[in-house]
């Protein structure tokens, strides 16, 4: 009645009474290839080029770490 593969209307049934159908969800995945977007690049370059977190504190402090996290 379903198009749905076999495969997928097993899993969907073990979902619905509540089972987990992966062990683990790094386990699902494979990343290829990972690259930050163009102007969360351009934010961090500019960050880096103006000595901004200097600016921030002089020591690689947590709260320095923070301030930049936000911006990029």
């Amino acid at each position: 009645m379903s198009k749905l593969p076999d495969h997928a209307i097993d899993g969907l049934q073990a979902l619905l009474k509540g089972s987990v159908t992966i062990a683990t969800l790094p386990d699902s995945f494979k990343i290829t290839r990972s690259r930050p977007h163009g102007q969360v690049a351009a934010v961090l370059g500019s960050v880096k080029n103006t000595g901004l977190p200097n600016l921030i504190s002089s020591e690689n402090s947590r709260n320095r770490r923070l301030v930049l996290a936000l911006g990029g």
